[in-house]
């Protein structure tokens, strides 16, 4: 290549890079990108909205509507105030299984959309067990199952 060719190509290039960088600040200034707040979550006691489990000095947390049946001999394992050491749910089932009964149930019926065999439950209840309902071995809230009204039962309310 001829140093003249090559003289003007370099020139070419130092053209285009002033360009550039001029029309860089030439631009207007870039706004700081607005950031939201992340929202943060309210506050909340948990032992307000949910069964505080007790035994011996130590206590845990379960959603109230996690415990399916309680039987008379075990109404006091449910406190109201916390007593004595929190611990996680597995520590506190590892160290009183023998009066807690874990029944697995699927989404659907923790969302109320299948119902739990009623006869289950019944035969669980003979055991004297408190039934804590859970979801891959932790406890879950299960909202009661309404059946879905037929169209004949619609049409004959109205």
């Amino acid at each position: 290549m001829s140093l003249h060719k090559s003289f003007t190509l370099s020139l070419q290039l130092v053209s285009l890079l002033v360009i550039g960088v001029s029309s860089l600040t030439n631009a207007e200034p870039a706004q700081p990108t607005q950031r939201k707040k992340p929202k943060i979550a309210e506050k909340v006691n948990i032992y307000k909205v949910s069964a505080i489990l007790v035994s011996s000095s130590k206590h845990t947390v379960v959603p109230e509507k996690a415990i399916l049946y309680t039987p008379d001999a075990l109404k006091s394992k449910v406190a109201k105030k916390p007593e004595g050491e929190f611990v996680k749910w597995s520590s506190f089932y590892k160290s009183n299984y023998s009066w807690l009964h874990l029944m697995e149930v699927s989404l659907e019926q923790a969302r109320g959309l299948k119902p739990i065999d009623k006869t289950k439950i019944e035969n669980l209840q003979r055991q004297g067990k408190m039934i804590i309902a859970v979801y891959k071995k932790n406890p879950i809230t299960v909202t009661p199952y309404k059946e879905k009204e037929s169209e004949e039962t619609k049409e004959a309310n109205q």
